[in-house]
């Protein structure tokens, strides 16, 4: 028999990933603004398709499941850091409903290619 998520383990965890995101963000972010504004990133060329089906072009949304063999990041022509975590699971509402959940969170870390062509240096979160 397999047990459940329980609330705190959750909260705990969603903390822990959300502490992970907070802390790149705050070690890399300030360096990467202090180089200039930044150009726009590229994004992947697939996607999720409005039925969240992979898709090679044209997707309703950049991005991809976060495990292999999916690109992980959402940026095109990206060298760097990636972390994603993929959370699933049920939870129950004050009034007895049970709802299912599933939560995708990233952040990336380095070096890009610019829709302008030049190399650029910054920090991203997809949440």
């Amino acid at each position: 028999m397999t047990e459940g998520l329980s609330r705190g383990r959750f909260g705990r965890r969603a903390a822990a990933y959300a502490g992970v995101v907070a802390f790149a963000l705050a070690v890399f972010a300030t360096p990467a603004l202090a180089r200039g504004k930044p150009g726009d990133p590229k994004p992947i060329p697939g996607g999720l398709s409005a039925e969240f089906n992979p898709v090679p072009s044209d997707p309703f949304v950049h991005v991809l499941p976060p495990f292999p063999p999916f690109e992980m990041s959402t940026i095109n022509d990206f060298n760097g850091t990636v972390g994603a975590s993929e959370i699933q699971g049920t939870a129950r509402g004050s009034d007895g409903t049970a709802y299912t959940f599933d939560t995708d969170m990233r952040f990336m870390v380095g070096a890009y290619v610019d829709a302008s062509g030049n190399v650029q240096h910054g920090s991203f979160a997809f949440i």
